[in-house]
């Protein structure tokens, strides 16, 4: 049986680890994500950079924050090369600690109404996902 003071001793080294962890944890580079392009000031190209917001944020937990990408922990970068109401063209390409990678340039195209719905946009992000694998960090 563990005495009084040893129990203490023990809670105070413990409290002092957690401390030191601390700045370790507040001070990493978080990831985040960037649409960059000449069509990403589309309103288009905004609604499916939110949509890819929304897939990483399903499928992996993590709520990215978007930023110009520059000096971050691990990017995202949805590419836009095109971006109407109807259309869209992009790809994917990540950056991180463990590498880089990109993934094909891909289409959607609305071919019986005249604006991309946002399930099809929500389609289209989840598919950049599946294609590409980007290795989000882990923030646990």
């Amino acid at each position: 049986m563990w005495s009084l003071p040893q129990v203490l001793n023990l809670r105070l080294f413990a409290a002092s680890l957690w401390l030191m962890a601390i700045p370790a944890i507040t001070s990493a580079d978080p990831a985040s994500l960037t649409c960059t392009g000449a069509a990403a000031a589309e309103p288009s190209a905004e609604r499916l950079c939110a949509a890819l917001q929304a897939a990483i944020r399903d499928r992996y937990g993590l709520a990215l924050h978007r930023s110009a990408g520059a000096g971050e922990g691990g990017l995202l970068r949805l590419e836009l090369q095109k971006a109407t109401p109807a259309a869209v063209t992009a790809r994917l390409s990540w950056q991180s600690g463990a590498g880089q990678g990109t993934s094909p340039v891909l289409d959607l195209i609305a071919t019986d109404t005249d604006r991309l719905s946002d399930e099809a946009l929500a389609d289209f992000a989840d598919t950049l996902l599946s294609l590409t694998e980007p290795p989000l960090p882990q923030f646990h």
